[in-house]
């Protein structure tokens, strides 16, 4: 997560990114984000904090479709972390609560943070996700993303080739 850790919305909420691994447990198959697999590589993932017991396990996850060639040519997913974007400004009919993520496969995601997407679950097995923003000639991007709420919302990254709002 590019030395990035957890970050959390509430008491019962830890969410974090995963990079290259190992299992490759979804294949080509769609899966919901609400049953996550037992592997869970390129992936954001949502864990739930039972209250009284302190334990976590996962909730929800978004697993990008092309996850498999991602992993195999090192272009991990998530390399910036997750950023938790104020709800105040950045929400829309497809999301109340986002939170935007970037790696090194050179694209920026932006997702529902209450249901994630899952794996292959959009149009012709592709991303069900808010939006997918590639960086300026595909690079890669190992940092976090900054976003400023105000004069109508902006989020700023630095791929490899330079910053770019």
């Amino acid at each position: 997560m590019g030395g990035f850790g957890f970050t959390s919305d509430n008491a019962n909420r830890l969410f974090y990114v995963t990079g290259n691994g190992y299992g490759h447990e979804n294949q080509q198959f769609p899966v919901s984000g609400k049953t996550p697999p037992g592997t869970l590589e390129e992936c954001i993932v949502n864990m739930a904090v039972d209250p009284a017991t302190g334990k976590v396990k996962p909730q929800d996850f978004f697993q990008p479709y092309e996850y498999l060639s991602l992993d195999a040519a090192d272009k991990d997913f998530g390399s910036g972390g997750l950023a938790l974007l104020d709800p105040g400004t950045f929400n829309g009919a497809n999301g109340q609560r986002l939170g935007a993520t970037v790696g090194k496969n050179g694209k920026m995601y932006i997702a529902n943070l209450d249901n994630l997407g899952g794996y292959r679950l959009g149009p012709g097995g592709g991303d069900k996700i808010v939006q997918t923003i590639n960086t300026p000639g595909g690079s890669a991007v190992f940092g976090g993303i900054g976003s400023y709420p105000g004069e109508g919302g902006y989020l700023y990254m630095t791929p490899v080739s330079g910053p770019y709002t």
